[in-house]
């Protein structure tokens, strides 16, 4: 496999003290995370708790105003290419008449900048991540006629086309249906334990408990203990109300009485 096991030790991200504002408004105060090789990372947190900002910090694409970001050694705007993304919104319109193998195809132009012509390396490195994402038998499909659960694989399959040794998924079950969430989070695990590190921002605490190897709580604070264990007093500061978590076969939340 194309995607190498990779040690634990070594430093992916290195987030030191970190400050960003927008618009003025501070929305991450004092981050200080790291991320290692291999590991798989759940960031949870409400609505505009910052968790988007973050996976934008490490790209590169916003600058914090105090602290330091290091990507595998090198400022985030070099070390993003060592990056695959998959956003929370679509970058594209699902109407649009492409087709699976294309769409996974535009991963390759970061490596090589628009209006450049694809290698037969370059399809053959699209046929491989979709045999990964099992995706391989719709190459030539349009993806009009794609579920939201195929089109997602689709999106990872352009995302690590280029193979990346980070990726980096904001909601990514956002547009999936509930019956094909377990599929796609096996997915990811299976990625994983082929070597890949994944930072993962959901706002599902109990399913991707399952799943993730560690899970950190963000609303412009970062709690993070480099395990999966999620500490009530942490949520409650998260969420800003007291917090259960209890289970039924699939773990899920339950809130209990609060003032808000």
């Amino acid at each position: 496999m194309w995607i190498e096991y990779i040690i634990k030790t070594v430093k992916v991200v290195e987030l030191k003290g970190v400050w960003v504002k927008l618009s003025d408004q501070v929305v991450l105060e004092d981050i200080s995370f790291d991320v290692f090789e291999g590991d798989y990372i759940g960031i949870i947190g409400p609505n505009g708790a910052g968790k988007t900002t973050l996976l934008k910090v490490i790209l590169g694409l916003i600058k914090p105003f105090r602290g330091k970001v290091s990507v595998f050694g090198l400022e985030p705007e070099e070390g993003k290419k060592f990056i695959g993304y998959v956003p929370q919104e679509r970058p594209f319109n699902k109407d649009f008449p492409i087709k699976v193998i294309d769409v996974v195809l535009m991963g390759c132009l970061k490596d090589k900048g628009l209006f450049r012509n694809f290698t037969p390396e370059d399809l053959k490195r699209a046929e491989e991540a979709l045999e990964l994402v099992e995706m391989r038998p719709l190459r030539d499909r349009e993806i009009c006629g794609l579920s939201g659960g195929e089109l997602q694989r689709v999106l990872i399959a352009r995302a690590i086309v280029s193979k990346p040794k980070l990726l980096l998924l904001d909601e990514p079950t956002a547009h999936v249906d509930l019956p094909v969430q377990t599929e796609f989070f096996d997915l990811l695990k299976r990625l994983n334990e082929e070597g890949l590190t994944i930072i993962m921002v959901t706002h599902d605490i109990g399913v991707i408990s399952s799943y993730v190897g560690k899970i950190a709580c963000l609303n412009r604070k970062i709690y993070y203990h480099g395990t999966k264990e999620i500490r009530p007093e942490d949520l409650e500061a998260v969420y800003g109300c007291p917090v259960d978590l209890i289970a039924h076969g699939i773990p899920h939340r339950v809130l209990r009485e609060h003032d808000r």
